[in-house]
């Protein structure tokens, strides 16, 4: 009896440990092995990252640039997986491409892979290490300078020509997929700052192609001021859906007057789009801008509660991306109080609060699209889970019932039987 009794207690604390973790994935299930005892099993789970990435952030015309990449297999199970890495110029154009043979990994194991690239035109470059395994791929972006100090006669490298293998498989490769995104910008040509000042931007990405964008990012380049971008990546853009980066741009007081370029390049799996803008720095009244800079902010978080509101359409969960947005608007209508009051040092700290919740919205509204995937046989396991408690509970109070009968019955016997003593 206590051993049934403890069974159905397991089996309750089971169903009350899944409930609470309805939030996440689930990575292993319960099942009900015997009358005595319960077993667990987890899914294997196949997962990797760059563990080192290592470059030389500056060379020589004609001197080999290094590049390490090592990887690691952080998952429960064993997959195929190579590196490869690739050279692109400013431009994204290909100059270089290396990529080694597919192994087998097992858990915790490691696997390094190092190649060198000769430049002979100055310049920025950049390089892509990306690691494919199973049907995954974890990609590192690095950037480089070649200077062209030194002149010497430059020395090709030997080129081995592809392997059969090789050529198959870049054949095989133009036809499997004839549809893909393409990427629409739309951003502000320009944006004027004054010294020590901060401000925030955006670039809006639209999915004009004909199948949806995955794993985007935004890579800028500038000289001369500090710029960050919020989120470092959207996982997914679906078709004619669109995702916005925030571009925080920080200028600091001893930035000389002029004129600032910022190119960048916006990146997805089968897609890519550039853009450029300029940033103006000026020595301007703090009326125009503190108004400058309140404008902009209205029209920023204007736009990201709209496109909150179609993620929200989409059924992504946008609480945290509202919240986020409805404290910017309370902090912007201050920040329009104190100005109007002429109590700039006030302004300029409310404005500051402003950027940072825009910058977090842009963040909640990049986690929400995120495609949360829940097992649909989660509910049905509960509710099994329930309907066994519930039958193992009927068959104990019948069992215990039974007994009880059977007990009171014999009883009832023996007192019948008892022998007669003494006569009439």
């Amino acid at each position: 009896m206590n051993k049934i009794l403890l069974l159905v207690a397991l089996v309750l604390l089971a169903v009350a440990a899944a409930d609470i973790g309805t939030s996440g994935k689930i990575t292993g299930y319960v099942v009900l092995a015997t009358d005595r005892d319960i077993s667990v099993s987890i899914k294997s789970v196949e997962m990797g990252r760059i563990l080192f990435f290592d470059y030389s952030p500056v060379v020589e015309v004609y001197d080999p640039q290094s590049v390490s990449v090592e990887f690691i297999n952080t998952g429960s199970a064993s997959f195929q997986q190579n590196i490869e890495i690739t050279i692109m110029d400013i431009n994204l154009s290909f100059v270089g491409n290396y990529t080694d043979d597919y192994v087998t990994m097992s858990p915790g194991q490691t696997r390094q892979y190092s190649i060198q690239h000769v430049t002979d035109e100055p310049g920025y470059y950049w390089i892509r290490a990306m690691s494919t395994f199973s049907e995954k791929y974890v990609v590192a972006w690095g950037l480089y300078l070649v200077n062209g100090t030194k002149i010497y006669p430059y020395i090709p490298p030997i080129i081995f020509p592809p392997t059969e293998a090789e050529i198959s498989r870049a054949s095989a490769a133009v036809y499997i997929d004839t549809m893909y995104p393409y990427l629409s910008l739309e951003y502000p040509s320009n944006i004027t700052l004054t010294q020590n000042q901060s401000t925030v931007t955006y670039v809006a990405v639209k999915n004009t192609g004909d199948a949806d964008a995955s794993n985007v990012i935004l890579l800028p380049k500038s000289v001369g001021i500090k710029i960050d971008v919020t989120p470092k990546l959207i996982p997914e853009i679906l078709m004619s859906d669109e995702g916005v980066f925030i571009i925080s741009i920080d200028v600091s007081e001893d930035t000389e007057p002029g004129i600032y370029p910022i190119d960048f390049v916006v990146l997805a799996d089968d897609a890519r789009s550039k853009g450029h803008m300029d940033v103006i720095v000026k020595q301007l009244h703090p009326m125009d801008e503190f108004n400058s800079s309140i404008l902009n902010y209205a029209f920023l978080l204007k736009r990201l509660r709209n496109d909150a509101i179609k993620a929200s359409i989409e059924g992504k969960n946008i609480t945290s991306t509202l919240l986020q947005l409805d404290e910017g608007d309370r902090y912007l209508d201050l920040a329009r109080t104190s100005f109007s009051k002429k109590d700039y040092d006030e302004t300029r700290r409310n404005l500051l609060i402003v950027k940072e919740h825009i910058e977090n919205a842009a963040l909640e509204l990049a986690r929400a699209r995120v495609t949360q995937l829940y097992h649909a046989v989660f509910p049905i396991v509960s509710i099994l889970l329930l309907l066994i408690a519930f039958a193992i509970l009927t068959i104990m109070l019948f069992m215990h019932h039974r007994q009880r009968a059977k007990k009171e019955k014999g009883e009832e016997g023996a007192r019948g039987e008892l022998p007669v003593v003494g006569g009439v």
